[in-house]
């Protein structure tokens, strides 16, 4: 038996992980030492050496607070300025990537760089156990002015600490906002002493925060969506019980409020003056029911070690984002709306969800974005609700399933329920149509922020005609926080110029997670060997080109047949060079694959096509699709086309459609839907 046959076989390899693992030992050879332990205690302190000239060390330790016998509590520290130094000479790539930044977005002490911090708690492991020793906060920064493109990249976020929730809480007095604080304060040196780097210069400062809103509760010490004002941005909102109770109301509102003009926006000079005026009167200048009673009214938990009495001197309100996708998509308004949605189908049209998951079934899916498809597989009709009067329904499913499917719920409700509806002069049902079509818009235009063209205007009138469609379909008995959050985010894109979304985040915890769920002792060093291996892994996905938007580009590009040569020859005489590729990325937010069906712009107009070949001719990238005719129905298309060539910057997005026998069904993509609204 040959040795490339026997090896590694007597442990489960994969044989992709087997042939990177024998391409490093053939180009560094094989070290000296290869056991378990020796591999374990050379990751364990593979950046103890590692100390920057002026920054010091890239992992060290941090203290924060101190625990209730008054000793201070020892957490582990990625220094932001150590560790990027350390990125930037270990990977050429990134160098280069942000001196280009810099080249568009110059900084100085006057006109900073703006810090992003995202913090989040992650549960490793069974979700299910009674206490999850390794659950685990972690904090992660970047730069708004690496652009929407370059922050939708995982390894563009670098990690700045991940602590044991275990750990955090032992802080005395309000842990977390404390833990928070003194992570924060540790930017402070990039806006006191910059960050230097062979030729690049940064000038920075802590201006953002974005996370979703039990996070932003715990960061900044309020009250959050359980308190009598859900809404820190606010003054004048309540909760539906405290405006039940209130009288006089004095100008304060319910949280079901939707006239932006009747909300009274805190300041970042207000907000801070009421944590202000918390620390003057504290107890003992206050007495303990009563001073509980003032935190109540304002709307904020007392911490004198928290973000908003620091000297960081945050600015809360213009600086903290909600999340999007938190706000629609994770247990958000989106599966509010679905969940009262799919009782009414239930009750008026009679139709269950396996209905609707047969419809999803007759799809074709493109090849990279198959997200939702299954998303109504396998459930009972009563997964929607426990009680189909329970003031709260709600469906159940992730955040990219649930913006993998919208679209397709849509049409599913305009093929097969809304005209029934109208036949039927079913107001209810109809109702329930047209809030989900205008919740399907509001979501469109989120997400296509990145893409260009969408302004605060534009997204305001779109939430607003979405909870005045839901308010007339559902009432507003089942109204949460989250409705009211989605009327800041326009504030949030005419403020930043963007919308940040944390599906990003979502997946860096996955890379997080990765080494938290391999390791059982949760000693002293526990987040000090996490932290390594993640700023490891980070390290070597950055000498790559993925984390890069690049734009237009094949994807592992190879050299053609002899056969696929010709006819490129004969298409373009003169021509020398050609490649070919299974993927391709359209733009930095459309990826494409051979065989997907795609929206793309043809002459002054969109077309429809199938993509059959993916290609470069002397360096220009291109598909060669096979042209659906349109039909005089809506979205319909015969698929006996012509080839023809178009460039892949022409390809607007990919496309879900079925095929009954020569006649195709194709379902209009989110970025041919903002083409028309640019148009």
């Amino acid at each position: 038996m040959s040795t490339l046959v026997g090896i590694g076989r007597r442990k489960f390899v994969s044989v992709s992980a087997l042939a990177d693992i024998l391409k490093d030992l053939k180009e560094h050879g094989l070290p000296d030492a290869i056991s378990r332990s020796s591999i374990k205690r050379a990751r364990d302190s593979e950046f103890d050496s590692y100390v920057i000239p002026g920054y010091g060390a890239v992992v060290r330790p941090i203290n924060s607070g101190t625990d209730e016998n008054g000793d201070p509590c020892m957490f582990w520290l990625a220094d932001s300025r150590a560790c990027l130094y350390y990125m930037i000479k270990e990977c050429p790539k990134l160098e280069r990537f942000i001196q280009q930044r810099l080249l568009e977005h110059p900084c100085s002490p006057g006109s900073p760089w703006n810090i992003i911090i995202y913090n989040d708690e992650i549960s490793p492991g069974n979700q299910l156990l009674h206490h999850n020793r390794r659950k685990s906060q972690a904090f992660y920064y970047s730069f708004m002015e690496f652009g929407a493109e370059a922050l939708s990249s995982e390894f563009l976020w670098f990690t700045v600490s991940v602590a044991r929730s275990d750990e955090v809480s032992e802080i005395r007095g309000l842990s977390f906002g404390t833990f928070s604080t003194d992570l924060m304060l540790s930017f402070e040196s990039w806006s006191t002493e910059g960050f230097v780097c062979g030729s690049i210069i940064i000038w920075a400062k802590v201006t953002i925060l974005v996370c979703d809103e039990a996070a932003l509760k715990a960061t900044l010490d309020v009250k959050g969506a359980s308190g009598n004002l859900p809404c820190f941005k606010c003054r004048n909102v309540l909760s539906r019980q405290a405006f039940a109770k209130s009288t006089p109301r004095c100008g304060m509102v319910s949280i079901t409020e939707i006239n932006p003009n009747k909300l009274h926006r805190h300041t970042d000079e207000s907000l801070r003056k009421n944590a202000e005026y918390l620390h003057e009167i504290a107890p003992p200048i206050m007495k303990v029911g009563q001073f509980k009673a003032q935190q109540i009214a304002l709307g904020l938990n007392y911490n004198p070690t928290g973000v908003l009495l620091s000297k960081l001197n945050f600015k809360a309100i213009t600086g903290t984002c909600y999340d999007p996708q938190h706000v629609y998509l994770v247990n958000g308004i989106w599966n509010a709306e679905v969940g009262q949605l799919l009782l009414v189908l239930k009750k008026n049209m009679k139709i269950k969800l396996s209905a609707i998951s047969i419809f999803f079934h007759t799809f074709d899916w493109p090849s990279t974005t198959k997200t939702g498809k299954t998303i109504f597989d396998d459930r009972s009709d009563r997964s929607v609700s426990e009680k189909e009067s329970s003031k709260h329904p709600s469906f159940s499913c992730s955040a990219s399933d649930a913006l993998g499917s919208f679209a397709l719920l849509q049409e599913f409700l305009m093929l097969q329920v809304f005209g029934v509806a109208q036949s039927k002069n079913d107001r209810i049902m109809m109702a329930a149509c047209a809030s989900f079509f205008a919740l399907c818009r509001v979501i469109t235009l989120a997400t296509m922020v990145p893409r260009g063209g969408i302004s605060a205007a534009m997204l305001m009138e779109a939430i607003i005609k979405h909870m005045q469609l839901h308010k007339a379909a559902y009432g507003d008995c089942h109204w949460v926080p989250k409705f009211h959050y989605a009327l800041h985010l326009p504030e949030q894109l005419e403020q930043w110029g963007l919308l940040i979304f944390c599906f990003t985040h979502e997946r860096k915890h996955k890379e997080v997670k990765r080494y938290i769920q391999g390791r059982q002792n949760t000693s002293t060093t526990f987040e000090k060997n996490i932290l390594q291996d993640v700023l490891h892994m980070q390290m070597l996905a950055l000498r790559e080109d993925f984390p890069y938007p690049r734009g237009t580009q094949l994807l592992s590009p190879r050299s053609v047949a002899s056969q696929v040569a010709d006819f490129l020859r004969t298409n373009f005489p003169g021509c020398t060079e050609f490649r070919r590729s299974v993927d391709a990325k359209a733009t930095n937010f459309v990826t494409c694959h051979i065989g997907d069906v795609v929206y793309f712009k043809w002459d002054d107009r969109m077309a429809v096509g199938r993509i059959n070949l993916l290609c470069s001719v002397d360096g220009e990238c291109m598909a060669c699709v096979q042209v659906w005719v349109r039909m005089p129905q809506n979205n319909m298309f015969g698929v006996q086309g012509e080839d023809y060539f178009v460039l892949l910057t022409d390809i607007v997005d990919t496309c879900v459609y079925r095929i009954n026998r020569s006649i195709a069904y194709v379902v209009p993509p989110r970025g041919f839907v903002v083409c028309d609204l640019k148009e």
